[in-house]
């Protein structure tokens, strides 16, 4: 299946079993998300590519597990502070929050029912249970391994059934997930990912930039302050300072500006009910200067943002907003 255009990431997250997200573009210009997915009643395949440098900050569903592997990506790829290497794989606990960072990359992504996949490795090990690992673990595949997690990928999007309204979205029959399930739990078994795989969650640096985040989310631009974040976080500044460099390769202030005009992008893509107008939207985040707003917002994205919610209006038709989107992050515990 070929790689199409995704409205934006919110549009992407919607499509995965995600209880809260939120995304912060560091680099200029249109992050353009490509995706395509395969679902099944208990899990999701997608391969997805995005572009300017960005971070994403993810819990997934409290049932579910995630296996990625970055394919491609330009300079560092970071998981929750950890720098990656080719080859990489990651067994993601969808009980934790997980962080990337990156740019250009390019991912194949499997999230599973954690109930049904315990019971698929159960059946495979011959054992009456099988319990999966706590939290995030880290694995440097080897060659055959990571040529075989790409082939598992292959062939559940040729066997899908597509779309015909929707060539990126398919489906898998009952069988041909049941088969699916069983070809990945032993590809993770070959893999001993078990006894092989580290930890991949940096908790020091993760839970201190967590804590600021929380207070970023929570309080309005004029009494956010580099103090107020150090105080949520219990650290001095120059820790404060290394926490947000080790897990999103930029300073904490930075990161607040660059997370205000994401916000306010992804308010104006929301193609089922984007804002009455560009001042709403950028007033929701924090923006009482509409020039100077407007400026910025173009130097980021390249574009006006009432071209933004112009196109937007173009493109969607109005729903209901769901709980959240109109927060400064995606949706919020």
């Amino acid at each position: 299946m070929s790689l199409r255009r995704v409205g934006s990431y919110t549009d992407h997250l919607r499509q995965m079993p995600v209880r809260e997200y939120e995304l912060t573009q560091f680099g200029v210009g249109e992050l353009a998300v490509k995706a395509a997915y395969v679902w099944g009643r208990d899990c999701v395949v997608e391969h997805v590519n995005w572009g300017p440098e960005s971070a994403s900050c993810v819990f997934g569903d409290a049932d579910w597990v995630g296996l990625t592997v970055p394919l491609k990506w330009y300079g560092e790829y970071k998981l929750n502070g950890f720098v990656g290497h080719p080859g990489d794989a990651y067994f993601l606990d969808g009980r934790e929050e997980w962080s990337t960072q990156s740019t250009d990359r390019n991912v194949l992504f499997i999230a599973l029912s954690r109930a049904v996949f315990q019971s698929t490795l159960a059946q495979l090990c011959g054992v009456p249970h099988f319990e999966l690992p706590r939290g995030h673990r880290m694995l440097q595949l080897k060659p055959e391994a990571l040529c075989g997690y790409s082939v598992l990928c292959a062939h559940v999007f040729a066997q899908a059934q597509t779309d015909a309204t929707d060539p990126a979205h398919a489906v898998l029959d009952r069988p041909s997930e049941a088969r699916f399930f069983s070809a990945v739990a032993q590809w993770f078994l070959d893999a001993d990912f078990i006894r092989q795989a580290r930890c991949a969650h940096n908790r020091r640096a993760v839970d201190q930039v967590r804590a600021a985040r929380d207070v970023i989310n929570k309080i309005t631009p004029e009494e956010l302050s580099i103090a107020r974040l150090c105080d949520a976080a219990g650290i001095g500044k120059s820790q404060l300072h290394e926490a947000f460099n080790e897990v999103f390769g930029h300073p904490p202030w930075q990161f607040v500006q660059y997370r205000r005009l994401t916000a306010v992008r992804e308010c104006l893509l929301y193609r089922p009910a984007p804002p009455r107008s560009v001042k709403d939207a950028a007033l929701q985040f924090g923006y009482t200067s509409g020039g100077r707003f407007a400026r910025e917002y173009k130097a980021q994205f390249g574009e006006l943002p009432s071209e933004t919610l112009r196109h937007t209006i173009e493109l969607g038709a109005r729903v209901h907003r769901p709980d959240g989107i109109a927060g400064f992050s995606g949706n919020r515990r």
